[in-house]
């Protein structure tokens, strides 16, 4: 074998821990804002209609607050809306822990002081995964532009110091 291809090789070997290392760590910096800002979505969305519930609530009771969420529900198709009814437990506002698809927000509804149920909004993580993937391969072609650049410019340093 050439010293040219050999030193390509090398350079090429020596990037991929770093690349695989800025991989990893963009990969994982970008779940977190993902989730971030999904929760800081499904937590102003759960507010909102929590306040638009509990007026629809003292209006026009229950039944049309089902409504009115089912209706909120047909304007997104990757988030879902439901209303639950108050259980023996109280309910916690808040995100609840990612499921293997869907993250999860409660927001409970309280009216007069009573609670009377709480709206789960649930959003998909495919985009997220999706974006993750295009990074991934994003950086699984970057690492391969790298290795045919580094056989190209050891090549042409060679022949260019060491002649042919």
């Amino acid at each position: 074998m050439k010293v040219a291809p050999k030193l390509a090789l090398a350079v090429w070997v020596a990037f991929l821990p770093v690349l695989g290392l800025h991989a990893w760590f963009s990969v994982r910096r970008e779940q977190a804002l993902f989730l971030s800002d999904m929760e800081r979505g499904l937590s102003l969305l759960g507010e909102y209609l929590r306040q638009v519930a509990v007026t629809e609530w003292d209006m026009n009771g229950e039944k049309d607050v089902e409504a009115l969420l089912a209706a909120a529900a047909r304007t997104d198709r990757d988030i879902r809306i439901r209303w639950r009814e108050a259980g023996p437990e109280g309910v916690k506002r808040g995100l609840g822990p990612p499921g293997p698809d869907r993250v999860t927000w409660t927001e409970p509804v309280s009216v007069g002081g009573k609670p009377v149920g709480h709206i789960e909004l649930s959003e998909s993580l495919a985009p997220m995964r999706h974006y993750v993937r295009v990074t991934l391969l994003h950086i699984g072609l970057l690492s391969l532009a790298l290795g045919l650049a580094s056989v190209v410019l050891a090549r042409a340093m060679g022949e260019r110091l060491i002649g042919r």
